[in-house]
């Protein structure tokens, strides 16, 4: 194989993506992190998840490296692995739907972004692992659709019944093939002879996905027959009918301008290859924002960051940049990092996790308080709302002009909208993986564990994040003395005796359960970041 210029490249963004993604596997678990990893030492009959009411793949997954390696690190380290191979495969896509130069600049568009980034991290079960099998399923069916074959269908029935065994909603892959497939028969004037043809090819895809998911179910009923009721439940008490401003904030927050900016300024130049991914993005983002009522929400978008790529890699690879135009970016950017920096270092309140309080805050243009950037999976990064502010709208007012202004001045523009949101991009990883000018929450985690292991207490444990008491002991779930009292201590037991691990991320209204029943014990140690303090171990 001959070796060009885009292969050194795309050797280089691999590289790049697996060397930003290496510094966040020391991070310290959060809370539903530990679901995935708890079934390596406390799983049931054929390795079921004693916790986690979903499709078991990603348990399974985890359960074969715990043979191998029982560290945090080495389950993230996986992730960050499958993350790669995710921005490998936008690439693949975006060559073969685009040209070179689109899948190039989509997949380090993925590459770069937080949202990519922290996919790649995070220990869940529709993160990395259903990205991945989210791009492998759309390449194999792009090959598929332009040359039909049983090898191919195969491949892609097999692909779509893993997805569905990993997480359930990935059922939304056959929803997307079917709309976009139903709108180029439409076009073309399809005869009833053609689309019955077209169904046909489909029925051997969802027919595999079918044995799958009936195999899988057949295991569940064996082992426990209370799983798929519980799949159930969970599912059915997450749907609603409504718009979910909390859903569609953190959906804003975590995609960042970058990423949701670039995906609606490239959607205004009108391309036909855009369609797929178009649809991709609308099916899910309609979904989880009006239908949707609770639920870790920046989990459930992850799978946009491939769409909103591609779409705004095909754009970027077509757009021309003169020298003056990255001198002119550069400086943007560089005089943007040290604003955000400046603004970073005043004095901030760290304010309770609650949308009103919020909303109240912004009405009356207080910006000075620090956003929690978590959801029941983590991360632990805090930033300063007032950068998010200036960010958002300084990215909104240059995405209007860029719509209303004459053709010979939006490049200059698009520039600066690219050196804004980058930047912006940028800022937030840094204080993901180096809290470079944030407290350094996971570092007080990691510290406050290795103390209370050094005290070598037998004293009864409570804490009000599930992930601490897995990090004190992997097996605490098979042993008695390990409590989880709920986020602000709504499920305290009755005898409360013991030690309390209180992790104060995101902050906890002082009026809680949780902090009455702490402040009535003798504070024994508190683990402190930039000043602030976020563990908490009492005595009582």
């Amino acid at each position: 194989m001959r070796f060009n210029r885009s292969h050194v490249l795309l050797f280089l963004i691999l590289l790049l993506t697996l060397v930003i993604r290496i510094p966040g596997i020391d991070q310290a678990l959060f809370g539903d992190e530990q679901d995935l990893v708890v079934g390596v030492y406390a799983h049931e009959a054929f390795g079921f998840n004693p916790i986690v009411s979903h499709a078991p793949l990603a348990s399974w997954i985890f359960q074969a490296i715990g043979m191998l390696c029982q560290s945090i690190w080495c389950f993230r380290l996986f992730m960050a692995f499958l993350g790669t191979v995710t921005i490998l495969l936008i690439f693949m896509i975006g060559k073969k739907v685009y040209n070179t130069r689109a899948g190039l600049a989509a997949s380090l568009i993925a590459s770069l972004s937080f949202y990519h980034v922290l996919a790649s991290n995070q220990l869940a079960d529709d993160g990395a692992l259903a990205l991945m099998f989210y791009s492998l399923f759309f390449y194999v069916y792009i090959h598929y659709r332009e040359n039909p074959s049983n090898r191919l269908a195969v491949s892609l029935g097999i692909i779509f019944g893993l997805a569905l065994i990993t997480k359930e909603t990935s059922i939304f892959m056959l929803a997307i093939v079917a709309i976009y497939e139903s709108l180029e028969l439409v076009r073309s004037s399809a005869s009833i002879t053609t689309w019955f043809s077209r169904i046909k090819m489909y029925v051997p895809v969802a027919s595999i996905g079918a044995l799958f998911v009936a195999g899988f179910l057949t295991l569940a009923y064996i082992a426990n027959t209370t799983l798929l009721g519980k799949i159930l439940q969970r599912s059915g008490g997450n749907i609603g009918v409504g718009v979910s401003f909390l859903g569609i904030s953190m959906f804003l927050f975590w995609a960042t301008p970058f990423l949701i900016g670039l995906f609606l300024i490239a959607t205004l130049d009108r391309d036909r290859r855009n369609d797929l991914f178009i649809i991709w993005f609308a099916i899910i983002f309609v979904f989880y924002s009006f239908f949707v009522k609770q639920g870790d929400y920046s989990r459930y978008y992850m799978n946009l960051i491939i769409p909103m790529s591609l779409v705004a890699g095909n754009f970027l690879g077509r757009v021309k940049f003169r020298k003056i135009h990255l001198m002119f970016g550069s400086a943007i950017a560089a005089a943007y990092y040290i604003l955000l920096t400046l603004l970073s270092r005043e004095t901030f309140q760290y304010v309770p996790r609650d949308m009103n309080l919020y909303i109240s805050k912004i009405q009356s243009l207080d910006f000075s308080f620090m956003f929690s950037y978590v959801s029941s999976s983590g991360p632990y990064v805090l930033l300063p709302f007032n950068t998010i502010v200036l960010t958002f709208v300084a990215c909104a007012s240059l995405f209007l002009l860029y719509i209303v202004v004459p053709k010979k001045v939006k490049t200059c523009l698009l520039v600066s909208f690219i050196a804004i949101a980058f930047t912006f991009n940028i800022f937030l990883l840094n204080q993901y993986l180096f809290a470079l000018d944030t407290p350094d929450v996971s570092q007080t985690v990691t510290d406050s564990i290795e103390y209370y292991q050094g005290l070598e207490s037998d004293a009864i444990v409570y804490s009000n994040n599930d992930a601490l008491l897995f990090m004190l002991d992997a097996n605490y779930l098979r042993k008695d003395g390990f409590y989880y009292v709920g986020n602000y201590g709504e499920s305290l037991p009755k005898v409360t005796k013991g030690n309390i691990l209180l992790l104060d991320y995101p902050t906890i209204p002082r009026d809680s359960e949780l902090w009455i029943w702490a402040e009535s014990c003798d504070l024994r140690e508190r683990f402190s970041s930039e000043g602030q303090a976020f563990v908490y171990i009492y005595s009582c």
